[in-house]
């Protein structure tokens, strides 16, 4: 890219919306539905300036942050065995569409990814531990290609 012929000047409009809705099944079980919803939207984006999607936080099943974006919606569904106040196990589904639309190339895709995980409570904070298996670009699925997600959060 020749970078000499980028405007350094521009607008940039960017949002970003985040929903959850928690439904009780049973005494011990709960769906999760989320949904995640962003967009930057100029006239001169560059790679380094979209969007990393992918992994623990975002769409499991993935390397994180490996996919760039300039605008996108990921949605989840996951079924929560709970079993005590910080202790879970879950099953889910993630879908996600998004555009990279940037001076260099523009990209549209529908991933997805489902899988398993575990999430428990220690005296330091919550430890979760998830298996996904993704595909994109219309790729069948590969279970070799499965990703392992482990997070960790402090509780003060």
């Amino acid at each position: 890219i020749n970078y000499d012929s980028v405007i350094v000047e521009s607008y940039l409009l960017q949002g970003d919306i985040i929903c959850s809705f928690f439904q009780p099944v049973t005494k011990q079980t709960t769906l999760l539905l989320r949904g995640n919803v962003a967009t930057k939207q100029t006239d001169n984006l560059v790679d380094n300036q979209a969007y990393r999607i992918g992994g623990l936080l975002s769409l499991r099943g993935f390397d994180e942050q490996s996919i760039y974006a300039s605008s996108y919606v990921i949605g989840t569904i996951e079924y929560r065995l709970l079993f005590d106040k910080l202790s879970r196990i879950s099953i889910f589904y993630d879908w996600s569409w998004y555009e990279l639309n940037s001076i260099s190339k523009f990209v549209s895709d529908t991933p997805y990814a489902f899988g398993a995980g575990i999430t428990f409570g220690t005296k330091a904070g919550l430890f979760s531990l998830n298996y996904a298996i993704g595909s994109q670009f219309n790729n069948p699925i590969n279970f070799r290609t499965g990703k392992i997600h482990f997070g960790f959060v402090n509780i003060f």
